[in-house]
């Protein structure tokens, strides 16, 4: 579960002075990319305040950070992020904000003893500092995050040695610079923070947890080896841990990313050979072409294999005036000849066998109005299911299918899946729509999505609110299944 989080996200990469404060590469896209790894996490847009650039001088900054103080309650928690220079006068560390002067750095930059006070101040006792920053003398140089005067990495440990209410993460030591990579177009260090919290950090979340240690040593181990790597020169940049370092605490929660992780990877793996996209339309009986009043036809007013049977001739020419457009179609886009098609046209229906797929088209006698008809086309049988991605199929059935059918691999007890599931649902803000004298199927319907779930003893069913192309229809199948599988609501394995 993630905890209420207020986050500043601040990033200079062009100063006001750039003689003195040289060119940070990357630090607004490393900025942008770790809040989108916040966000990929679960936390809503409304909880960031980013300044970049002109807006990250020293009396917005300070201001930004007293307001999340003043906010944050005990039960949440505040989180900064800072890539731009970092340097030391006066006997104190200094965040070089955008209007930053080397002659002046008490009235121009940012005092990270005042951060660290502020927070000290505030009801909530679990804060973290991001620091991309290099803490050594100013070297204007490629790719190096500079400093002027010494960023003291030691003096920062000592200040925050019996903290509780604070911990950080940096960059770098306090002989070293941090360094940039054309290679990644990131800061490195930023660069393995952005993969930790975003799950791609290999075996270093304990249960789904990543901890202050674990990423410590991650963020250590995976710097030190690209620089060793990519850089030449001797260059050497060792992140450090400061803060509540006696202790391992919980970074951040990634249980319910892995958990959304997994069940995006399940969907994309789909049966496609027991999928059906389909799409219905009804009309009056009277409508149909070939019904004539004059040669005595009526209107069927009850349903019967009798008047299915007459809607069919009714129909007329319908189904193979639609079946010959398919065809022509796919001969010209998909290259098909004769050979490759197997084909029946019988009055109200028929269809095209590919050696790909089978479209087909029915016109049958509403089973709920005697008096309308329902004309459903449809798509089964696919054999690879990388033809749904082919551009020329897709253009084909354009805006075809609202409707897409799954089979289950075995029966599916309705009553039973209701019973189980129900009150965990409703716990998670998810409905189960059902007629209690007819337990043959049921909606299930998620906050958030206007595609209708329908799911029966034999299979499970997506409509979407317009009728789509194949491969559109698919996509929303997936997104259905990852929810489905987000619930824990296996009826898709």
């Amino acid at each position: 579960m993630l905890i209420p989080t207020h986050f500043l996200i601040i990033a200079v990469e062009e100063y006001n002075n750039p003689e003195d404060f040289p060119n940070v590469d990357y630090a607004l896209k490393d900025a942008k990319e770790i809040k989108e790894a916040f966000i990929t996490l679960g936390y809503e847009e409304d909880s960031f305040i980013v300044l970049l650039n002109n807006h990250a001088t020293k009396v917005t900054i300070e201001r930004e950070i007293k307001k999340i103080v003043n906010q944050a309650d005990e039960s949440e928690r505040i989180v900064i992020y800072f890539s731009g220079h970092g340097l030391r006068g006066g006997g104190h560390n200094f965040l070089a904000s955008v209007d930053a002067s080397h002659e002046d750095p008490d009235r121009t930059c940012v005092k990270l003893g005042d951060i660290l006070g502020t927070l000290e101040r505030a009801n909530c006792q679990r804060n973290l500092l991001f620091l991309d920053c290099c803490h050594s003398g100013f070297v204007p140089s490629e790719g190096i995050r500079s400093s002027v005067g010494r960023f003291s990495s030691d003096e920062l440990l000592y200040e925050l040695k019996d903290a509780t209410y604070c911990a950080g993460f940096a960059s770098c030591q306090g002989s070293e610079n941090s360094i940039s990579s054309k290679k990644i177009q990131n800061g490195v260090w930023s660069h393995f923070l952005i993969k930790a919290l975003t799950g791609q950090a290999g075996d270093i979340y304990e249960n789904g947890v990543l901890t202050s240690a674990n990423l410590q040593k991650y963020l250590k181990n995976e710097t030190l080896q690209f620089i060793k790597k990519h850089k030449s020169g001797g260059k050497s940049q060792r992140p450090i841990q400061f803060g509540s370092q006696s202790e391992v605490f919980a970074v951040e929660s990634l249980v319910d990313f892995f958990k959304k992780e997994a069940a995006r990877r399940s969907a994309e793996t789909i049966n496609i050979r027991g999928v059906e996209m389909y799409d219905t339309e009804r009309g009056g009986v009277k409508d149909l072409p070939m019904f004539n009043k004059k040669k005595g036809h009526f209107i069927p007013d009850s349903v019967s294999d009798r008047a299915d049977a007459f809607i069919k001739e009714a129909s007329g020419d319908t189904v193979s005036d639609e079946i010959s457009e398919i065809v022509e179609e796919l001969q010209d886009k998909m290259d098909y000849v004769l050979a490759d098609l197997d084909y029946k046209i019988d009055p109200g229906f028929g269809y095209v066998e590919t050696p790909d797929f089978i479209y087909s088209v029915l016109i049958y006698q509403s089973k709920v109005s005697p008096d309308k008809y329902v004309l459903k086309r449809s798509i089964e049988g696919i054999v690879d299911g990388q033809i749904v991605m082919n551009e020329q199929f897709n253009s084909v059935f354009e805006q075809k299918f609202r409707k897409l059918s799954f089979k289950f691999n075995k029966e599916l007890d309705v009553k039973d899946f209701i019973t189980k599931h129900e009150r965990a649902a409703r716990k998670a803000g998810i409905k189960f729509k059902y007629a209690i004298g007819y337990l043959e199927d049921f909606r299930i319907v998620f906050p958030d999505t206007v595609n209708e779930i329908i799911v029966k003893s034999d299979s499970i069913e997506i409509s979407a609110p317009s009728a789509l192309s194949p491969k559109d229809l698919l996509n929303e199948f997936k997104d259905t299944k990852e929810l489905l599988l987000s619930a824990n609501f296996k009826l898709l394995d």
